[in-house]
Parts: structure tokens; sequence; C-alpha cells
């Protein structure tokens, strides 16, 4: 039996193909999951400023409501859930962190501006 170097260099150049696929692999995954942490860092960096609006939020009181309080209340309201769409931030973590206040604020918006 001998040994053709053929078939050694044949054998050489699939190995080496074999690892440089699954090198680059390895390196497709690595970057989507830079990208996913990325991602979600953004998303919880943008927390911080919904939070400043939701707490800054007022009571209305639907028998003499505040005009300027209303509209502050549905700009918050429309901010939160236009970065909800847009993917700006994660839904889940909003309704985690805002539920009480979201819960309260909807209806007494509602209730101050009947349609």
């Amino acid at each position: 039996m001998t040994i053709n170097l053929k078939d050694v260099e044949d054998l050489l150049s699939a190995t080496g193909s074999i690892f440089s696929g699954i090198a680059a692999a390895i390196g497709i995954y690595v970057a989507f999951r830079v990208h996913k942490n990325q991602q979600t860092l953004s998303q919880r960096q943008l927390l911080i400023p919904l939070w400043d609006h939701m707490a800054s939020m007022s009571e209305v009181n639907h028998n003499s409501p505040i005009t300027l309080d209303i509209i502050k209340n549905v700009n918050t309201l429309e901010l939160v859930a236009l970065c909800c769409e847009g993917g700006m931030v994660d839904e889940k973590v909003i309704m985690r962190t805002f539920r009480e206040a979201l819960i309260y604020s909807v209806p007494t918006v509602s209730l101050a501006c009947p349609t």
C-alpha cells in the first residue's frame, strides 16, 4: 500500500475546509450573541428616561380634569407604546416595571376624556 502525495494533499485540504467552516460558524454565533447583548443593553438604557416620564405623571381627577395634566399623561403613555411597538424596549420589561402605573393611568385618562 503506497501513499499517494495527491491523496494526502486532498485530505489536508478537506480537513482545512472543515476547520474553516467550523471557525466561520463559531464567528457567526459569537456575532449573533454580541448583537443580542447590545440590543438588550440599549433597551435597558432607554428604560431609565421612560421611568422619569412615568414617575412624573400626574393624578387626573375625572370630575375636574386639568387639560395640561391629561395631555402630559397621554403623551407619556403614547411614548411608552411607541417605544414598545418600535422594539426600542421590551414589552415584557415595561409591563413588569410599570404595571401598576399603566393599570391606574389608562382608565383615569379614559374617564377624564370621554370620546
